[in-house]
Formats: C-alpha cells, sequence, structure tokens
C-alpha cells in the first residue's frame, strides 16, 4: 500500500497528511475536521506517522482511543 512508511518518504507522508484532511475553507459544517481535532493541527497528530515511528492507521486508533476517552469522562 502507498501509505505505508516503507513506501513513501517523510514529504510524501506529509502531503498524504495534508491531503487527507485539508480545511475545507469555510465549508465547516459539511467537514468537521475542526472538531475532530479540537484545534491542533493533524499534522502534530500524525507526527509519528510522519517521522516514520507508527504507521497511519496505528496513530489513527490511538488517536481515536483517546478522544473517546475523552469525551466520555
Amino acid at each position: 500500500m502507498k501509505r505505508l512508511i516503507q513506501n513513501t518518504t517523510r514529504q510524501e507522508r506529509i502531503d498524504i497528511i495534508n491531503e487527507l484532511y485539508h480545511c475545507h475553507n469555510g465549508d465547516c459544517e459539511n467537514c468537521g475536521i475542526c472538531k475532530i481535532f479540537v484545534g491542533t493541527s493533524p499534522l502534530e497528530v500524525f507526527e509519528p506517522y510522519i517521522e516514520g515511528y507508527q504507521e497511519l492507521n496505528e496513530v489513527s486508533m490511538e488517536f481515536n482511543q483517546k478522544r473517546m476517552k475523552s469525551l466520555f469522562k
């Protein structure tokens, strides 16, 4: 798969995150990215992926678990 760390460069991983989580310039009602990341940059959240430490799906799962725990406190 093209998104795996072994198949991508650091810049390609940055581009993947920017493509997946780009701002829709005012279409906030139909987007929700800002609500998901609560003001944190997706590049910051996915830094372990960008730097080659964890795969994209691993970072996503950890982020979602932390987010769910914080919602139900």
